[in-house]
C-alpha cells in the first residue's frame, strides 16, 4: 500500500462510490456526469498496470466483470460497452495503480459507433516517423513531385508534365497529395473528386520506398478522407497492386491510334 496513492486508500467521495469486491480486487462507480454508469475494477494489491496483475488478480478481474455487467445493465440498461486499461502516461494513465475502465455505451451518444481505436487512430494521431498523408498540390512546381507524377502517366515529358500541373492547378475538383517521411516525400497520389466517386489519376511511390505499403496506404487514406467509393483505370504493370488493395478489377480492351490495348477498370467500394 503507498500512503500517496488514491486507489490503495479509497474512500466514498463525490466522484466514486465502492460498489462491491472480492478477496484480489475491487469496484467503484464514477460519477461522471458523461460517461453516466461508468465503473473501475481495481486490484487491492498496489500493481502499477494490468502487465503486472498476477492469475489470481486476473481471475478476481473477470469476476467483477460479470458483476459489474449485471449492475450496470440493470441500472442504466446501455447499448454497448467500451472496456479497456489506460498503462504508462503516453498510453493515458494518470493514476499508477492499475484500473480497468467499464464504460457502458448509448446509442444517442455523440460518438455512438466509435471504439476505443476510434479516436487513437485519427490519422492526426499518426507518429512522423510512419509517414503522413497531406495535400502537395503546391508542391507541383518540385522537381521529386513532377518525377513521380509523371512515373504514373503514359506520356512522361515535359511538355506532358506541364500540361498535366496546369490541370491540377486550375481545376478545384483534383488534388494532389504526397506521402512524408521526415519531411522529404515518398508518394504522390492525385485524385479527382466526381459526386458518387474519388478518381485515382496518379500514383506512384520513390523507388527506394517501394514494397513497403506506401502505396496501399495512400489509398487507404484516400478513402479514409472521402468516405466514398474508389474508381480507377489501369495496365498490366499495376492491376496486381489494385488487387492487392481490395478493388474488383475488370479487365477491357482500349484502342488508340487503331491499336487495342489491355486496360483494367478498378472499382473500391466503400
Amino acid at each position: 500500500m503507498f500512503d500517496s496513492c488514491p486507489f490503495c486508500n479509497f474512500k466514498n467521495s463525490i466522484r466514486a462510490t465502492f460498489l462491491f469486491d472480492n478477496e484480489f480486487c475491487f469496484c467503484v462507480e464514477l460519477h461522471d456526469p458523461v460517461l453516466v454508469g461508468s465503473c473501475m475494477i481495481i486490484p487491492k494489491a498496489h500493481k502499477v498496470t494490468v502487465f503486472d496483475l498476477c492469475p489470481k488478480e486476473w481471475e478476481a478481474t473477470k469476476c467483477l466483470v460479470d458483476r459489474v455487467k449485471e449492475y450496470v445493465d440493470a441500472k442504466y440498461k446501455p447499448d454497448g460497452y467500451s472496456v479497456g486499461w489506460n498503462c504508462g502516461e503516453t498510453g493515458g494513465q494518470t493514476v499508477f495503480h492499475a484500473h480497468l475502465h467499464i464504460i457502458p455505451r448509448y446509442a444517442d451518444e455523440p460518438c455512438a459507433g466509435r471504439g476505443i481505436r476510434g479516436w487513437i487512430k485519427r490519422e492526426e494521431n499518426r507518429r512522423p516517423s510512419l509517414g503522413m498523408f497531406c495535400d502537395i498540390k503546391n508542391e507541383l512546381d518540385n522537381p521529386i513531385v513532377r518525377k513521380l507524377v509523371s512515373e504514373s502517366a503514359s506520356d512522361q515529358s515535359e511538355e506532358a508534365m506541364d500540361r498535366r500541373a496546369a490541370e491540377f492547378k486550375r481545376r478545384g475538383d483534383m488534388h494532389l497529395y504526397g506521402w512524408l517521411e521526415g519531411g522529404e516525400i515518398l508518394g504522390v497520389c492525385g485524385v479527382e473528386v466526381c459526386l458518387d466517386c474519388v478518381v485515382i489519376n496518379n500514383i506512384a511511390v520513390d523507388p527506394s520506398a517501394r514494397n513497403r505499403g506506401i502505396g496501399k496506404a495512400m489509398m487507404a487514406a484516400v478513402q479514409r478522407k472521402y468516405k466514398t467509393t474508389i474508381k480507377a483505370e489501369t495496365d498490366d504493370d499495376a492491376v496486381e497492386f489494385y488487387v492487392k488493395c481490395g478493388f474488383d478489377v475488370e479487365g477491357f480492351i482500349k484502342t488508340y491510334g487503331g491499336v487495342g490495348y489491355q486496360r483494367y477498370s478498378c472499382v473500391l467500394r466503400y
